[in-house]
């Protein structure tokens, strides 16, 4: 960060007196201190000034606009004209309130933290800011990979800065998302695939115990549930129904055109009418009424799916329900549908190995 900065001082070093000049005339720092850095012959100290002030003045600006404005102070939000002393990055301001600003170096963006606030305002997080106008977020690219279905790609990007920012419900739901892709992508006797599902569903799990409105963490923690059912007892799948289809209702409620939570649904409906005889029986030993649904109900949640998004998966699970349900052609039609969605990714090279599996 700071070799950045002092080559960037070096560099624009000229540009930068004028920048700061131009910022002295509004008042944003005393004329003595850039004149007593510029004779000490110290270009990184005054680019770091220079930058300092700029902050300052553009964070007035755009702090004036947010609704905690009672927390800052207002001669700050006139012009910038109080601070007391810079220190490298961080202004110190002569009130109760304090206030960091975290710097952009490739376009001067502003974050604001101010105590006392809350929601996005508050504290808004890094990866989201754009260092150029037309350039896109972290966030962006994230979701730009998986819709490239880049998913190794992905979780190196994402997972390491949900890490770094355990709070940040966006970054928390992505890095869920991550891991279940990436799982997914790995072939299945990869023996890192329990541990990808367990790590998520821990991700998501811990973001919704701090926001349980969230559709995104419902929808995730329902998911892995069900995706780490492969590897449990069946005890503890039928245990874990409950909470699977309580996860995913909720998920549904809140986002009722996510094609991926209606095929959720249709895999846990689909997995609870597979349930054999004696599997139902102990289970009402145990837990007194079992979860119950249909291959009907499971096949209309695939339905909706592929009608909300058409999608490979939820093509090949229909027709796996209508092989169930006895209605073969039906279910070729589906195969079929699903090999003539384009593929891309290791899930959906199994999933066409499947439905030709299916069709020969």
């Amino acid at each position: 960060f700071y070799q950045r900065r002092r080559e960037l001082a070096q560099r624009d070093y000229g540009a930068s007196r004028g920048l700061f000049s131009r910022a002295h005339r509004k008042g944003a720092l005393p004329s003595e201190l850039h004149r007593r850095e510029i004779a000490a012959a110290n270009p990184f100290k005054a680019h770091r000034t220079m930058h300092a002030a700029l902050l300052l003045l553009s964070a007035a600006a755009a702090l004036a606009l947010q609704p905690h404005t009672t927390l800052i102070p207002t001669k700050l939000r006139a012009g910038a004209r109080t601070q007391t002393s810079i220190i490298g990055h961080r202004a110190q301001l002569p009130s109760t309130c304090y206030t960091a600003f975290s710097i952009n170096l490739r376009c001067r963006s502003v974050r604001a933290v101010v105590p006392g606030g809350s929601g996005p305002e508050a504290a808004s997080s890094s990866v989201t800011t754009k260092s150029e106008p037309n350039e896109p977020t972290t966030l962006d690219r994230a979701d730009q990979m998986h819709a490239e279905k880049r998913f190794a790609d992905l979780f190196d990007l994402i997972a390491p800065l949900a890490r770094r920012e355990p709070d940040n419900e966006e970054l928390a739901w992505r890095s869920a998302r991550a891991h279940h892709d990436l799982a997914g992508d790995l072939p299945r006797d990869d023996s890192r695939r329990e541990q990808l599902f367990r790590d998520g569903l821990a991700i998501a799990e811990s973001a919704l115990a701090r926001n349980a409105d969230s559709g995104l963490c419902h929808k995730w923690v329902g998911i892995l549930l069900g995706s780490l059912g492969e590897f449990l007892s069946s005890k503890e799948k039928i245990a874990n129904a409950f909470r699977i289809k309580q996860s995913l209702e909720k998920a549904a409620a809140l986002r009722p055109d996510d094609s991926s939570v209606q095929l959720a649904l249709g895999e846990w409906a689909f997995k609870v009418a597979a349930i054999s005889w004696v599997e139902r029986n102990a289970a009402k030993v145990l837990f007194g009424t079992p979860p119950e649904s249909t291959y009907e109900e499971a096949l209309a949640f695939f339905e909706k799916s592929a009608q909300l998004k058409p999608n490979k998966k939820a093509m090949y699970k229909a027709a796996l329900a209508c092989e169930k349900l006895n209605r073969k052609d039906k279910a070729q039609q589906w195969l079929r549908n699903a090999l003539d969605l384009p593929s891309s990714g290791g899930a959906d090279a199994e999933t066409d190995r499947l439905c030709s599996a299916m069709l020969r």
